[in-house]
């Protein structure tokens, strides 16, 4: 499946033949080796006096095969640019983090001798984390659910016994709410089984509220059968926001698919008093999803993703965004309180 957009595929191709690293043929069979590509790729030409011609060959089987091969390839560009060729180096960032794709390593600099040089040093991004991070986020899925409604499917998760939070625009309306399925442990076990799945409904007679605008996208529901019980829910409170740079993973019902997790190239890019920007990767099926900090809190409600916006240096970025969970709570009324992390 094709991940490039014509734009990106030609602008793509005008780089590659311009950058020093693909005007002989020697470069270019490393930049491919390098890329992992030479492989999947064992009939095209690298050589002769045309990069463009080449680079077009190069770039239409690599978006042929898919975004790995296209990431591969951008990540292998990029270790390979000169000093002198930044703007190339602004460009292809840009487009690795509107396709997700992680960027390489830096490079360690070390200013010591190497006679002094300690024997380990962490390269780039310090991602360690004990073991017990893995469980705890494995409980804190479960408090997550595929909410299966009249217009669709996306996510929700417990914020309380019998209180579900998910976005507006998957659950319209009260009528909606009490047509939905909202599913718990839908996901695959250890051994790729399909987990057993537990069903429940929207409480009769009981609570819907949900408000809508360019900031917020928020739907509560009451759900009969005290699910929380069962599955646990996260306690909404108003702590202090990621930083831009940290983490924050997303547990999810991408595409109204298995349950998963978004872990990589999470990063936050942007904090207002309302919203929350990250690149954390998500698709349809993704809103209503917890954002979570590296405690396992929700820190935001996902409700878009894709929205091109300026920063403060006037740049077009596009980044996910959700509302922070410290600007929804000011807007709940006493009816939902009663029910939050009860």
């Amino acid at each position: 499946m094709a991940v490039l957009t014509p734009n990106e595929r030609s602008e793509l191709v005008m780089l590659l033949a311009r950058i020093d690293c693909f005007q002989a043929t020697d470069e270019r069979v490393e930049l491919v080796r390098a890329a992992g590509l030479l492989r999947a790729m064992p009939h095209i030409d690298l050589t002769g006096p045309n990069p463009r011609s080449i680079a077009d060959d190069l770039i239409t089987l690599a978006n042929a095969s898919g975004l790995p091969a296209i990431g591969q390839l951008l990540r292998a560009v990029v270790t390979r640019l000169q000093p002198d060729e930044s703007t190339a180096r602004r460009w292809l960032h840009t487009m690795m983090e509107q396709h997700h794709i992680a960027l390489p390593a830096p490079e360690l600099v070390l200013d010591a001798p190497p006679d002094e040089w300690e024997p380990e040093h962490f390269v780039g991004d310090p991602s360690l984390r004990p073991v017990a991070f893995l469980l705890r986020g494995a409980k804190a899925s479960e408090h997550v659910a595929l909410v299966d409604g009249p217009d669709g499917r996306g996510t929700g998760f417990l914020v309380g016994s019998s209180l579900l939070l998910t976005n507006q625009h998957v659950i319209t309306s009260a009528t909606a709410a009490a047509q939905a399925v909202y599913r718990f442990n839908y996901q695959k076990t250890e051994d790729d089984r399909d987990a057993p799945v537990q069903d429940y409904a929207m409480q009769r007679g009981g609570l819907f509220y949900a408000y809508k605008d360019d900031d917020y996208d928020y739907a509560f529901i009451e759900l009969a059968g005290q699910p929380g019980q069962r599955w646990g829910f996260f306690p909404l409170e108003d702590g202090p926001p990621p930083r831009k740079g940290e983490r924050v993973c997303i547990i999810q019902h991408p595409s109204g698919n298995p349950k998963q997790i978004a872990m990589l190239n999470n990063f936050v890019d942007d904090v207002t008093d309302t919203t929350l920007l990250y690149t954390t990767p998500t698709t349809n099926g993704t809103s209503g999803s917890p954002v979570l900090n590296e405690a396992w809190q929700v820190v935001a409600l996902h409700h878009s993703g894709g929205k091109p916006y300026h920063d403060e240096l006037g740049r077009l970025k596009v980044r996910n965004r959700g509302t922070r969970i410290g600007a929804l709570l000011e807007l709940i009324p006493p009816e939902v309180q009663q029910l939050l992390n009860q």
